[in-house]
């Protein structure tokens, strides 16, 4: 699976999306269109730290690398090189 289907997959389930009727796509805010909070964001933080094996400072945790899928997958890739 690639990181944005794996990433996808997570908050899917994770926050059971097709339940509350919200249908991400790579463009998707996540916290201005309610996908996750304050709490959720640093589930999805942890999650990503576990699952791609990858430290994320504090100072990178904003909406340029976690705003939606698509720039968290350029930032987890770019983490990963």
């Amino acid at each position: 699976m690639d990181t944005k289907a794996i990433i996808t997959e997570y908050l899917e389930r994770r926050y059971s999306l097709a339940h509350k009727g919200i249908h991400l796509n790579a463009n998707t805010l996540l916290q201005e269109q309610k996908v996750v909070d304050s709490v959720g964001m640093v589930e999805l933080i942890s999650f990503v730290e576990e699952t791609f094996g990858i430290e994320v400072p504090e100072e990178e945790i904003s909406p340029a690398n976690f705003g939606t899928i698509s720039r968290l997958v350029s930032y987890v890739e770019g983490k990963q090189k």
